[in-house]
């Protein structure tokens, strides 16, 4: 079997390793394996490298990025048809496409070609995003891991926060997410926090959550400054942590950069920066706005072994598929129903995942206690530890 293999869209700390399970389960079937280089434009370009001979490259399972290359295409001419093309005069029979929903729906779209066609191509998809976007599976890999940094990263903002008494009243972090607020959400769980350090003069209770803003919430900034301002009053400073795909006053997405719908064609960030702009306009405070970037998707010290090791158990599973002649599927683990937090394989249709967003449910947006048990795992929660604080009262 001749093998093609792509990442697409942005990169995660644990996108290199489904790579790697995906060849070293080819590779042990004989099997010709062609990369990908550059994503999409390297598909239709016909940008290729032999990975037959992938024996060293074991560095995969810990490196972030992505080693082929991906990045997001800005065309949508017939990209199916002229995908197969290629596919087609390279001989190549199988092609496993490792990218976030808008990648599944590109390769339920090249599955469609190939049929029209006539020709013979199994397409497989294996799932990654840090936005945990993608329906039908339990979580995305590189998702956890991402939440992981953000959870310490706003824990940290927290006590520099707190340091600045009398100075700086507000701070609003903005986190990645797109359209849905996994992300933001997940400092929901800065509470379950434990201080290791349990000293007579060290405050052990945990810190309070921070004002949360997702973008499956409809933005009401009278209320959220209502909000700020009364937590300011009652505890002197507040933190609030908004999603990027929250929308402005206007129902209106925020972009950097770009415009229009195609997500290839704009860069989501600054709805953070308008509500600090708000806050200071309305009340005087101090108040700093903070965009944690990048570092969400490749800070690999905070790249999680079992997010890592399930993005590896991913690779494996589309490469077994698609051996055995499985054609038009996704790869993914569903959580085990028998309580012990474990997870199950399995296979959806690329139709049903292709282009769809996985908002937070109502019972998902209170944050309470099935969030909170679905999450506490997957975050690999007891490797976080709330600082210790002086106690201040008697």
């Amino acid at each position: 079997m001749k093998v093609a293999i792509g990442q697409f869209g942005a990169p995660t700390t644990v996108l290199n390793a489904s790579l790697y399970g995906v060849l070293e389960t080819l590779r042990n079937r004989s099997a010709e394996i062609l990369g990908i280089i550059g994503g999409v434009e390297g598909l239709l370009s016909g940008s290729f490298v032999d990975l037959s001979d992938s024996s060293s490259l074991s560095w995969l399972q810990s490196t972030p990025g992505a080693a082929l290359r991906a990045g997001r295409y800005a065309g949508q001419n017939e990209v199916g048809r002229r995908a197969v093309s290629i596919l087609a005069e390279r001989k190549i029979n199988g092609l496993i496409m490792m990218g976030g929903n808008g990648t599944m729906g590109l390769a339920d779209e090249i599955q469609k070609a190939a049929e029209m066609q006539s020709y013979d191509l199994s397409i497989i998809g294996v799932p990654k995003t840090i936005d945990n976007d993608i329906v039908g599976i339990d979580f995305s890999p590189g998702f956890p891991s991402a939440a992981h940094f953000v959870i310490r990263a706003v824990r940290d903002l927290q006590i520099d926060l707190e340091a600045m008494v009398g100075f700086e009243q507000v701070r609003v972090v903005e986190v990645m997410g797109r359209r849905c607020g996994w992300l933001a959400a997940a400092t929901a769980l800065l509470p379950h926090l434990e201080v290791s350090k349990k000293e007579p003069m060290t405050e052990s209770s945990s810190t309070q959550t921070p004002i949360i803003c997702l973008p499956e919430q409809e933005f009401d900034l009278n209320s959220l400054l209502k909000n700020i301002e009364q937590r300011v009053k009652d505890d002197g400073q507040v933190l609030v942590v908004v999603s990027e795909g929250v929308r402005d006053v206007s129902g209106q997405m925020v972009l950097q950069a770009g415009e229009g719908n195609n997500s290839a064609k704009y860069m989501l960030g600054g709805i953070g920066a308008l509500i600090a702009e708000k806050v200071r306009e309305s009340f005087g405070y101090g108040v700093r706005y903070e965009n944690l970037g990048l570092l969400q998707r490749c800070w690999n010290d905070s790249s999680l072994e079992s997010d890592r090791r399930h993005a590896v158990q991913l690779g494996e599973l589309g490469a077994r598929a698609l051996l055995e002649g499985r054609t038009g599927l996704m790869a993914g683990l569903l959580r085990a129903d028998d309580g012990s937090n474990g997870f199950v394989e399995t296979l959806l249709p690329l139709k049903d995942v292709a282009g769809k967003d996985r908002l937070m449910t109502n019972e998902e947006l209170s944050l309470e206690e099935q969030f909170v048990e679905w999450l506490l795992p997957l975050v690999e929660i007891d490797k976080i530890e709330q600082h210790p604080r002086l106690r201040m009262g008697k």
